[in-house]
């Protein structure tokens, strides 16, 4: 592909994730490529009622596209009949490329669930692009790729196919988090903790947040994210559940519900510290990547963290060896909040951004253009 430049491609990019709420990679990716003058058709995941197939402007960009469409019981045919489900996708396809009346020039999959078949994009460049480990169930649905990028290496080994090149492409941010002016920040003699997230996602450390809750009533614990039951996730979960209602009574919480991408950019900047609590045992990275870091990362402001294997031995978070221990991270945490000065100098919080600042999504984008260019 000598040559190659993502610049004027029609792109069908297919998600897991549908188009709103909380904005994750495959959403950044989307607007970066429109900016970058190609155009870009989002594929939601089917909802599970019939929608006509629908192509609407997003609003964010001119070259960006929203594509819907639904049947009836599709998320129940997924999990009991996947001969039907893998039919029903196909038929969704053909609606697509009828609608359009073009051959797209890459199809970017970041979909494990099957809405995407590359066996229909014959003449497409195809790319998988996995931020989590997929289920064994559905491994089968990144068969047909050209090339494969992931966040983790442990993932790219999970998922290696002979024939397949696959590339470690980090997280990325907007630049939007780097472009905010600096507002004054009201004071309360309180600590600001930033927690970003799901908090109904079963993979949420609970017993490391309560006691952590608890035992630093000078610390404001900013939690930010869903909190009730939803399509976001989380509606069966009573772990989570239990958590947020005992999270109401404690004064030194706050629940701010899931902000837009400018609310959470100025938020983020009044944190004086961030916290990432999970039970990688639960969790669809295993620990091995998060998104949230990079956002963490470009306030300058310290994380303390579980172990996450992308950033060992990089020096930019503050975590816990291997083993997920309490006792450990409660340590870790009481050493930050109690010598935020030395965590927060300004050569370290230089040393934060300037990373965050070389993940940029249009930075992400070159390299992965140099790569394509290279197969």
């Amino acid at each position: 592909m000598l040559g190659f430049q993502l610049l004027n491609k029609k792109i069908f990019l297919f998600s897991a994730q549908a188009w709103g709420g909380m904005f994750l990679s495959k959403h950044h990716y989307a607007i970066t490529l429109a900016e970058r003058g190609n155009t870009v058709y989002f594929i939601n995941p089917p909802l599970n009622r019939f929608k006509k197939l629908e192509v609407n402007n997003s609003f964010v960009h001119e070259n960006l596209f929203i594509v819907s469409y639904g049947f009836f019981g599709i998320q129940n045919i997924r999990f009991h009949s996947p001969f039907i489900y893998k039919i029903l996708n196909k038929f969704n396809l053909l609606r697509l490329k009828r609608k359009l009346s073009f051959q797209p020039d890459i199809v970017w999959n970041f979909d494990f669930y099957g809405y995407c078949d590359n066996s229909e994009f014959k003449k497409s460049l195809k790319i998988s692009h996995q931020v989590d480990f997929i289920p064994e169930e559905f491994k089968k649905n990144v068969t047909g790729a050209d090339v494969l990028f992931s966040v983790a290496k442990e993932i790219l080994e999970d998922l290696a196919e002979p024939n397949v090149p696959s590339f470690l492409v980090n997280h990325g941010i907007h630049e939007e988090f780097f472009n905010l002016d600096t507002l004054p920040i009201a004071e309360n003699g309180k600590v600001k903790l930033g927690y970003v997230g799901n908090l109904l996602r079963s993979s949420v450390h609970y017993s490391l947040l309560t006691q952590l809750i608890k035992q630093n009533p000078e610390v404001e614990f900013v939690l930010i994210g869903n909190y009730e039951p939803s399509n976001i996730g989380g509606a069966n979960n009573p772990e989570g559940l239990a958590f947020v209602n005992q999270a109401r009574q404690y004064e030194n919480v706050v629940l701010t519900g899931v902000l837009n991408k400018q609310e959470l950019s100025k938020k983020m900047q009044e944190m004086d510290l961030f916290l990432i609590a999970y039970v990688k045992e639960g969790d669809s990275c295993r620990g091995t990547n998060y998104h949230k870091v990079m956002e963490y990362l470009a306030t300058g402001k310290v994380i303390v963290s579980n172990f996450v294997s992308a950033y060992e031995n990089q020096d930019l978070l503050e975590m816990i060896d291997r083993d997920d221990n309490e006792e450990e991270i409660i340590s870790l945490f009481n050493r930050v909040v109690n010598n935020l000065d030395k965590y927060n100098a300004s050569e370290e919080m230089d040393k934060r951004i300037a990373f965050a600042k070389d993940n940029l999504y249009s930075k992400q984008l070159d390299r992965i253009e140099l790569i394509l260019a290279e197969l």
